[in-house]
């Protein structure tokens, strides 16, 4: 970038630096950024394309959320850090791949989905993901305004359902298995296509509105 006669080498995007740009359609992010900070490309919704580079270490809290025309997703074999919803409200994704040389992240069994290798944590998925067997939690805003989620199967190894992990999505049904003990606050938010919700004898805590907004629940 050149500035007063002087020319800068970019290494971070800052945070909300293109908030509601809704005029973008796509960018490309060059070999010497490291960073994208929180919230970069929140609701940048005709965004269809993103292309992130290796050098690209860390992505922020809903870096790209609300990128509705967001199809498709690939996390580079660098990428340590994933923040919190940094793909929420993406409701067209529809395919998510993360480098198989990654240490930190995973999309074991092409799930369509970013899963934290360590903790086994589901961090974020989209319409298309299938939860696999190994899955240990699903985190906070993983599934958050998946629109185009209208069917999931939540595995028998899954213990907890974080904060905002399906709201607002297009789910018409749920059973949560027998493994899962906690069901985090607004987990199922305005799931407004949602008719029924089975739980078992397991569930030892459900959070603040974990239903509430369900205006279809029977």
């Amino acid at each position: 970038v050149r500035y007063d006669g002087k020319t800068y080498t970019v290494t971070r995007i800052g945070e909300r630096a293109f908030e509601r740009c809704t005029d973008m359609k796509s960018v490309v992010i060059p070999n010497t950024v490291t960073w994208i900070e929180d919230q970069a490309f929140d609701n940048c919704n005709n965004l269809s394309r993103i292309d992130i580079p290796e050098t690209v270490t860390g992505i922020g809290d809903r870096a790209f959320s609300g990128c509705y025309s967001l199809s498709s997703l690939t996390v580079s074999k660098n990428v340590s850090h994933i923040g919190v919803g940094a793909f929420s409200y993406c409701s067209d994704l529809a395919s998510i791949t993360v480098d198989s040389d990654n240490r930190y992240y995973d999309s074991r069994n092409d799930c369509n989905g970013i899963i934290e290798t360590a903790s086994g944590c589901l961090i974020a998925g989209c319409k298309n993901t299938r939860i696999p067997e190994s899955v240990k939690s699903i985190g906070d805003d993983a599934f958050c305004g998946c629109e185009g989620l209208n069917y999931i199967v939540i595995p028998n190894s899954v213990t907890g359902i974080g904060e905002s992990a399906f709201e607002h999505t297009g789910l018409s049904n749920i059973n949560i298995p027998e493994s899962v003990t906690e069901i985090g606050n607004w987990a199922f938010l305005a799931c407004n296509s949602l008719k029924e919700a089975r739980l078992s004898e397991s569930v030892q805590r459900i959070g603040a509105s974990a239903f509430y907004g369900c205006a279809n629940l029977e």
